[in-house]
């Protein structure tokens, strides 16, 4: 505490200590690159223990280093002490979020729960239920952004859904589930690894069309899917300017009836004004049967409704 009070009155000798002891040890240094063994000169006993102990209380070099190291703390009760003060404050990680609208094709509803944040270790849950006048469709979700601090995320997913369109002549219910990864391969490229099962039971009325009923029964899926995203935006929350590019495809492992799957999505972005933000969005997908198999009813694919926003 002596050391700490003396160089905080007197702060410019911490400098004056650090010169001294640069010029002491260059000294040495000039020293003994001019320093001659004599040969000739022949010891009569080497010098013991006790005689090198006296050298090290006395040494310049470690009281200099010492008195320095000292100077680098302060004294709590210091007035010239700056505080800084931190407070940490956990806010909501959660969202809950519903929704019901009608249109051409009947009345919907949407609920959806997620936690972003679940067991305070960053990773998301999240469960999502849909449903309107002919289906039903609930989907739960699990992601790890940084998988055993490897830098790769995982996901897992789990989903239900059940149909009954009398107007199509059909009615099924589907199960599946999902595990997958993705990581960033190169810059501003990541790659997305996956496989997928998923089981389908169709059943078609006796008033569905021939072709229909050729398709009815109980169909198993596995799946590998495969994809890559080229993301050039300034954010990925509410982007302003850049563009996004995904490609994604699925190849049957083991199936009843074999299919694959091709999405290819694209995103442009760019400020018009300080508050106006355009965007242009292309979105191709396409499912084809294989071996001459038509593709299921049930599975075929569309586009949803929070794609054509603003139409019904």
């Amino acid at each position: 505490m002596i050391a700490l009070t003396f160089f905080e009155l007197f702060p410019s000798l911490i400098d004056i200590i650090k010169v001294i002891s640069c010029t002491y040890i260059i000294w040495l240094a000039w020293k003994l690159s001019r320093f001659k063994v004599n040969e000739d000169q022949n010891l009569k006993e080497a010098p013991s223990f006790f005689h090198g102990l006296p050298v090290h209380p006395t040494n310049p070099k470690a009281w200099a280093m010492v008195s320095v190291s000292f100077s680098n703390y302060t004294n709590p009760s210091s007035p010239q002490r700056d505080f800084i003060k931190i407070d940490v404050e956990e806010k909501p990680t959660g969202e809950i979020s519903a929704g019901a609208g009608i249109g051409t094709s009947g009345g919907s509803f949407a609920f959806n729960i997620k936690e972003n944040n679940w067991l305070g270790e960053g990773k998301a849950l999240a469960f999502e239920v849909q449903l309107d006048d002919e289906s039903i469709a609930g989907n739960l979700t699990f992601s790890d952004p940084n998988y055993d601090f490897l830098g790769n995320s995982l996901y897992y997913s789990v989903a239900s859904e059940q149909n009954d369109r009398p107007n199509q002549g059909y009615e099924n219910s589907i199960i599946s589930a999902s595990i997958g990864t993705s990581f960033e391969q190169y810059r501003d490229v990541d790659v997305n690894l996956g496989i997928s099962a998923s089981f389908d039971d169709l059943k078609t009325e006796d008033s569905a069309s021939a072709s229909l009923k050729k398709q009815s029964g109980n169909f198993s899926e596995l799946s590998a899917n495969y994809g890559f995203t080229f993301d050039k935006r300034d954010k990925a929350f509410m982007p302003t300017s850049g563009s996004i590019f995904s490609f994604g495809q699925s190849i049957p492992i083991a199936a009843d009836k074999a299919f694959i799957t091709n999405t290819i999505s694209s995103s442009f972005y760019k400020s018009l004004s300080e508050n106006i933000i355009g965007s242009t969005k292309i979105y191709l997908a396409s499912i084809n049967g294989l071996g001459g198999e038509d593709v299921r009813i049930s599975i075929r694919r569309g586009i949803s409704s929070s794609r054509l926003r603003g139409f019904e």
